[in-house]
């Protein structure tokens, strides 16, 4: 005996819209087959059905540890866990008080946190100082992100800027990074 079976799944379109896909696939298969080869035939969707579910759930927690890296993008010391100060990998100043004056950088600049030295990445985590001396971090911004750059220091053998950084989360932090560790834009003119 011969039957027509219809197959029609929304289920592709209600998930595609849940993870932001601007064409959902909504599935219609159409086919005159037998008993034994309809079930055969329906059994090879429902699979094909589960497996774009379990793909889907797979985004969603993807989706889900990209929420989780943006507030990762910032940590912050606590009153009771500061952040260790790390050796550097280049040349700092020998003598703190042959360093520069603190300028203004003025209005409109920014930056990118690059975190590498010679093409590799040596900080991932860029640490933001209290001042060139290097006493504490103030925190560590990912490597990659922009900054409002608000002053620099020129100094006998390393610069610093002073950077501003606010997270997606609201956090912000402020500090002294090296000049080798970041990227100064050029200046954004008002217009």
């Amino acid at each position: 005996m011969d039957r027509r079976v219809v197959v029609m799944t929304d289920g592709g379109a209600w998930l595609g819209a849940r993870l932001g896909m601007e064409h959902p696939v909504t599935t219609v298969t159409s086919t005159t087959t037998t008993g034994d080869q309809a079930g055969a035939r329906v059994r090879r969707i429902a699979a094909l059905m589960a497996a774009a579910v379990v793909l889907a759930f797979g985004a969603l927690h993807a989706r889900a540890g990209a929420d989780a890296d943006a507030a990762s993008a910032l940590v912050l010391p606590g009153p009771d866990t500061p952040i260790a100060v790390p050796t550097f990998v280049f040349d700092d100043n020998p003598d703190p008080d042959q360093c520069g004056i603190p300028q203004p950088m003025g209005s409109g600049y920014t930056g990118t946190l690059h975190g590498s030295v010679d093409g590799e990445i040596v900080e991932p985590m860029v640490y933001l100082y209290d001042s060139h001396l290097r006493l504490e971090v103030r925190g560590q911004v990912r490597a990659g992100s922009e900054v409002e750059v608000v002053m620099y220091q020129l100094n006998p053998v390393l610069d610093y800027y002073y950077v501003r950084f606010g997270a997606e989360d609201g956090r912000s932090v402020e500090g002294w990074v090296p000049a080798p560790l970041l990227e100064v834009h050029a200046r954004n003119q008002p217009g």
